[in-house]
Parts: structure tokens; sequence; C-alpha cells
């Protein structure tokens, strides 16, 4: 098996804006983990990728939605694997979708980067000051939020100097963040306050790259009915 980067090229109509994978068998699983997405009018010349993230890993349905290209191919370029199984990827079947039309002219409507896969919903984002990358996260598991142990939380950071996505559960704090209260403290670290874990108050840490708990969350006892009450998800307050 040859080493990562792993192409196939797609035949696209004119107009192209999506490729969905379809689920099924292991034989129809995708399971590229980081990779992107190119369009070519001859198959030779590429131009810059369109998409690039990273897939959950999971044989359902997966689609890359992208901004609206001529086209008459489409590369898919896979570079790791989803679950670290092996040097090796596959696609039991691809489409590629028509676009309704181009998108207009950068110099008088501005437009769209690129688009970026997750392997996960990313219900809360945040800016790492010191690198410029975007850290995003879900909850306890990737797309879903109920029955949470609240111990763990999924995450992933995306770096726009590589054009990578890279997941990580963080298990370190004990602490669900799913809809909690986002502030930044003085030193620049992103504070994440309550969640699926109702008092924990989790830090992370830009140039350490790393997660610490910060404590017991604002979010008292007596406060918590009232917010549920009122259907307020607040993000964190002075006091």
């Amino acid at each position: 098996m040859s080493p990562f980067s792993h192409d196939r090229m797609v035949t696209a109509t004119e107009i192209s804006d999506s490729i969905p994978y379809p689920s099924g068998s292991c034989y129809q699983y995708i399971s590229i983990s980081c990779g992107s997405q190119s369009c070519s009018a001859d198959g030779v010349n590429w131009g810059s990728p369109v998409a690039v993230g990273t897939y959950l890993d999971t044989a359902n349905l997966q689609t890359t939605t992208f901004t609206p290209a001529n086209a008459q191919y489409v590369k898919i370029t896979a570079l790791s694997e989803a679950g670290g199984r092996g040097p090796y990827t596959s696609i039991a079947e691809a489409h590629v979708f028509t676009g309704a039309a181009l998108p207009p002219a950068a110099a008088t409507a501005g437009s769209w980067g690129l688009t970026i896969d997750f392997p996960l919903v990313p219900v809360s984002a945040a800016i790492e000051w010191s690198s410029g990358r975007l850290l995003v996260w879900s909850a306890y598991a990737p797309d879903q939020f109920g029955g949470s142990t609240g111990q763990q939380t999924v995450t992933a950071v995306y770096d726009p100097a590589t054009n990578l996505v890279t997941g990580r559960t963080v298990t370190n704090i004990g602490h669900d963040m799913f809809c909690e209260g986002l502030s930044m403290d003085a030193d620049g670290g992103i504070v994440a306050a309550g969640g699926n874990s109702d008092y924990g108050t989790s830090i992370y840490d830009s140039p350490s790259d790393s997660w610490s708990d910060g404590g017991v969350s604002w979010l008292l006892p007596p406060l918590i009915p009232l917010i549920a009450q009122f259907l307020e998800f607040p993000s964190n307050v002075r006091l």
C-alpha cells in the first residue's frame, strides 16, 4: 500500500458545488480523516482546494458542500485515515451535484473562502490568539448532546496555515462543555463555564495547546431553574 496522500478523480458537470458519499457496508465506508477537494477543467491542471477538513469516523452519508465552480473533474485527496487503522482509504461511491449558478465576482460582492469539514457538530468556536487557529467543540459525542455523563468534550482545531483539521477528545478536565458560557481571561485563555456539566469551568491555553480545570462555574444551583424556565443560555458575565 502506497503512503498518503491518496487521490481519486471524479468526473463532474460544468458547475459543481457538493460531493455526497453514501453509507453502507465496510466496502462503502469512507475513511478519510484529513483531506481536500479540488476542481479542474482538464484533469491535469488543478486549482486551489475548494474544501478541506476531517470527516467523522462513521459509515453514514457524508457531504462536502463548496462554492460553485466551473469544472469537468473533481479530485478528492486523502491525507490520513479516520480511525488510525492503517495507510489506506476507501470510497465505494461518490457523486458530484450541479450548482445553481456561479457566485458573483469577488471585486463587486466579495467571496467566501474554502469549505471546512469538521469531524463534529461545531456548537462553540473560538480563535486562538497566539496562532490564529480555530478551536471548535460539540459535546461528549461529536454529533449528539443528550444523555451526557459530563466527563468529556469532543473538540477539533482548524489551522489556516496548513488547511488541516485535527480532532481531539478532551478527558482530563471531566467537563462536557456543550452550550457553555464562553469568554476570554486576561491572559488570553479561552474560558468555558457550565454546559452539560453545570458546575464545571475549563480554560484552554493556546500556547501550550492544553485544557485545564478552572474550578466551579458561576452558574450556581439557585440560578439553574430560572435560566431553564426562560430558555436563556447566557455567555459569561462580570461579577
